[in-house]
């Protein structure tokens, strides 16, 4: 039970920001023609971590 108090606790805090600055994610959008078709690709970046959802990029 302890352990879980202070798994939560930590995740709160770090949820929160109390370790440091929050970091806003960024996102951008790539669409392009080629000879195969429209392409396109929506990237989220959030500190390391980053997800592109899209077509040929």
């Amino acid at each position: 039970m302890r352990i879980a108090v202070v798994l939560l606790g930590a995740a709160l805090l770090a949820g929160c920001g109390v370790d440091g600055a929050p970091e806003t994610p960024t996102m951008h959008t790539t669409i392009g023609v080629g000879t195969g078709g429209v392409f396109g690709a929506t990237h989220v970046t959030k500190g390391p971590f980053t997800i592109t959802l899209g077509t040929g990029l």
